[in-house]
Protein backbone atom coordinates (compact mmCIF):
# COMPACT_ATOMS: atom_id res chain seq x y z
CA UNK A 1 0.00 0.00 0.00
CA UNK A 2 1.33 3.25 -1.21
CA UNK A 3 0.91 6.19 1.47
CA UNK A 4 0.12 9.34 0.61
CA UNK A 5 2.21 12.44 0.90
CA UNK A 6 1.33 14.45 3.63
CA UNK A 7 2.21 18.12 3.96
CA UNK A 8 2.06 20.76 6.61
CA UNK A 9 1.30 24.61 6.23
CA UNK A 10 2.75 26.81 9.36
CA UNK A 11 0.58 30.65 9.38
CA UNK A 12 2.84 31.65 12.24
CA UNK A 13 4.39 34.89 13.61
CA UNK A 14 7.39 33.19 13.35
CA UNK A 15 7.17 30.60 10.95
CA UNK A 16 10.76 30.79 9.55
CA UNK A 17 12.61 30.07 13.25
CA UNK A 18 9.83 27.25 13.55
CA UNK A 19 11.13 25.71 10.38
CA UNK A 20 14.67 26.13 10.40
CA UNK A 21 16.29 22.67 9.09
CA UNK A 22 13.17 20.88 8.92
CA UNK A 23 13.25 18.80 5.67
CA UNK A 24 9.81 16.72 4.04
CA UNK A 25 6.86 18.82 2.59
CA UNK A 26 6.79 21.50 5.35
CA UNK A 27 6.02 25.26 4.35
CA UNK A 28 5.88 28.24 6.22
CA UNK A 29 4.08 31.48 6.02
CA UNK A 30 5.31 34.46 8.42
CA UNK A 31 2.65 36.49 9.67
CA UNK A 32 4.22 39.48 9.94
CA UNK A 33 3.32 43.16 10.43
CA UNK A 34 0.36 45.21 8.04
CA UNK A 35 3.29 45.63 5.35
CA UNK A 36 3.91 42.03 4.44
CA UNK A 37 1.13 42.29 2.00
CA UNK A 38 -2.11 40.00 2.36
CA UNK A 39 -1.72 37.03 4.54
CA UNK A 40 -4.74 35.15 3.17
CA UNK A 41 -3.34 35.59 -0.20
CA UNK A 42 0.05 34.42 0.73
CA UNK A 43 -1.47 31.34 2.60
CA UNK A 44 -3.55 30.65 -0.31
CA UNK A 45 -0.48 30.66 -2.92
CA UNK A 46 1.56 28.30 -0.13
CA UNK A 47 -1.31 26.06 -0.06
CA UNK A 48 -1.77 25.18 -3.77
CA UNK A 49 2.39 25.15 -3.62
CA UNK A 50 2.13 22.62 -1.24
CA UNK A 51 -0.58 20.39 -2.98
CA UNK A 52 1.51 20.13 -5.75
CA UNK A 53 3.24 17.71 -3.93
CA UNK A 54 0.94 16.12 -1.47
CA UNK A 55 -2.34 14.84 -1.53
CA UNK A 56 -2.99 15.73 2.09
CA UNK A 57 -2.47 18.79 3.96
CA UNK A 58 -2.96 20.18 7.24
CA UNK A 59 -2.54 24.02 7.93
CA UNK A 60 -1.38 24.57 11.37
CA UNK A 61 -1.77 28.12 13.10
CA UNK A 62 -0.61 30.01 16.82
CA UNK A 63 -2.70 32.66 17.55
CA UNK A 64 -2.14 35.30 15.47
CA UNK A 65 -2.78 33.12 12.48
CA UNK A 66 -6.34 30.80 13.88
CA UNK A 67 -7.65 33.22 11.77
CA UNK A 68 -6.32 32.97 8.77
CA UNK A 69 -5.68 29.17 9.18
CA UNK A 70 -9.76 28.96 9.62
CA UNK A 71 -10.69 31.36 7.10
CA UNK A 72 -8.49 28.98 4.72
CA UNK A 73 -10.03 26.10 5.30
CA UNK A 74 -13.36 27.89 5.10
CA UNK A 75 -12.36 28.63 1.38
CA UNK A 76 -10.32 25.48 -0.17
CA UNK A 77 -9.27 22.13 0.85
CA UNK A 78 -7.56 21.67 3.56
CA UNK A 79 -7.79 17.73 5.23
CA UNK A 80 -6.50 19.08 8.92
CA UNK A 81 -6.89 22.45 10.67
CA UNK A 82 -4.41 22.65 13.51
CA UNK A 83 -5.07 25.43 16.09
CA UNK A 84 -2.58 26.06 19.00
CA UNK A 85 -4.13 29.17 21.71
CA UNK A 86 -7.12 29.90 19.62
CA UNK A 87 -10.03 32.34 20.36
CA UNK A 88 -12.19 31.85 17.93
CA UNK A 89 -14.67 31.01 20.08
CA UNK A 90 -13.54 32.28 23.54
CA UNK A 91 -12.64 35.85 23.22
CA UNK A 92 -11.33 36.56 26.41
CA UNK A 93 -7.84 38.37 26.89
CA UNK A 94 -5.92 40.55 24.86
CA UNK A 95 -7.37 41.29 21.00
CA UNK A 96 -5.48 41.19 18.44
CA UNK A 97 -5.18 44.05 15.79
CA UNK A 98 -5.21 44.67 12.43
CA UNK A 99 -5.22 41.96 9.79
CA UNK A 100 -4.91 39.12 12.66
CA UNK A 101 -8.21 40.49 14.19
CA UNK A 102 -10.15 41.24 10.82
CA UNK A 103 -9.27 37.45 9.40
CA UNK A 104 -10.44 36.39 12.48
CA UNK A 105 -13.58 38.37 12.42
CA UNK A 106 -14.02 36.58 8.80
CA UNK A 107 -13.14 33.30 9.99
CA UNK A 108 -15.79 33.43 12.88
CA UNK A 109 -18.49 33.90 9.92
CA UNK A 110 -17.33 31.47 8.04
CA UNK A 111 -16.36 28.54 10.23
CA UNK A 112 -19.30 26.37 9.44
CA UNK A 113 -17.62 26.00 5.49
CA UNK A 114 -14.68 24.49 7.25
CA UNK A 115 -14.84 20.83 6.33
CA UNK A 116 -11.76 19.80 7.72
CA UNK A 117 -10.83 17.71 11.09
CA UNK A 118 -9.61 20.20 13.65
CA UNK A 119 -7.14 19.78 15.84
CA UNK A 120 -7.09 22.31 18.87
CA UNK A 121 -4.36 22.20 20.99
CA UNK A 122 -4.07 23.92 24.56
CA UNK A 123 -7.64 25.50 24.09
CA UNK A 124 -9.63 26.89 26.78
CA UNK A 125 -12.64 24.77 27.62
CA UNK A 126 -14.45 27.35 25.95
CA UNK A 127 -12.87 27.22 22.87
CA UNK A 128 -13.34 23.63 22.71
CA UNK A 129 -16.97 23.50 23.96
CA UNK A 130 -17.61 25.79 20.64
CA UNK A 131 -15.66 23.76 18.21
CA UNK A 132 -17.33 20.67 19.40
CA UNK A 133 -20.62 21.88 19.34
CA UNK A 134 -19.90 23.21 15.93
CA UNK A 135 -18.31 20.48 13.95
CA UNK A 136 -19.01 17.46 16.15
CA UNK A 137 -16.69 15.76 18.83
CA UNK A 138 -15.86 13.18 16.06
CA UNK A 139 -14.29 16.00 13.89
CA UNK A 140 -12.26 17.52 16.74
CA UNK A 141 -9.68 16.89 18.69
CA UNK A 142 -8.62 18.52 21.44
CA UNK A 143 -5.07 18.22 23.15
CA UNK A 144 -3.57 20.10 26.29
CA UNK A 145 -0.12 20.34 24.24
CA UNK A 146 0.19 18.64 20.93
CA UNK A 147 3.97 18.08 19.05
CA UNK A 148 4.24 18.51 15.52
CA UNK A 149 3.76 14.52 14.74
CA UNK A 150 0.64 15.16 15.17
CA UNK A 151 -0.58 17.29 12.36
CA UNK A 152 0.38 14.89 10.08
CA UNK A 153 -0.36 11.55 12.20
CA UNK A 154 -3.53 9.23 11.11
CA UNK A 155 -6.26 10.69 12.89
CA UNK A 156 -7.47 7.85 15.08
CA UNK A 157 -3.67 7.76 16.41
CA UNK A 158 -4.13 11.75 17.31
CA UNK A 159 -7.71 10.75 18.86
CA UNK A 160 -5.95 8.12 21.50
CA UNK A 161 -5.56 11.62 23.42
CA UNK A 162 -8.41 13.47 22.56
CA UNK A 163 -9.96 14.97 25.68
CA UNK A 164 -13.32 14.74 24.39
CA UNK A 165 -13.44 11.35 24.92
CA UNK A 166 -15.53 9.94 27.88
CA UNK A 167 -13.29 10.18 31.23
CA UNK A 168 -11.57 12.90 29.71
CA UNK A 169 -14.22 15.00 28.69
CA UNK A 170 -13.46 19.06 29.83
Amino acid sequence: MVQEARGVLVLDDAADARLAGRGGSWIGVRLDGEEGGNWLERAQAALWELRKSCGWVCVAANRTGAGAAAALAAQLPVDRLALTGSKLFDRCGPRLAGQAARLERFARRNLALVASEVLLIGASDREIRGFASMFGRRRVCALEEGGENFYTAPWGEVNENNLLIPRKCV
